[in-house]
């Protein structure tokens, strides 16, 4: 008995649109200002109300970002 097997030629697709792009970037848009919102927040919180120098914060968010670049707590 012999098996013959058919090739399936790749369906040509189109390509996105700007549109597409645009709706896909656009679920992470809300999740980005939380965020961006809260960092701004804790920044000035910690300057004016704590009095921790603003050298001190951006090390701290920078050492976040850095351990959160290479972990996926």
């Amino acid at each position: 008995m012999t098996t013959t097997s058919e090739v399936v030629p790749p369906t040509a697709q189109k390509p996105l649109t700007i549109t597409n792009y645009l709706a896909y970037a656009a679920g992470d848009a809300a999740n980005n200002l939380a965020f961006t919102m809260a960092g701004m927040f804790l920044t000035l919180y910690y300057t004016n109300v704590v009095g921790v120098e603003g050298a001190v914060i951006g090390t701290m968010f920078l050492i976040v970002r850095f351990v959160d670049a290479f972990t996926d707590v």
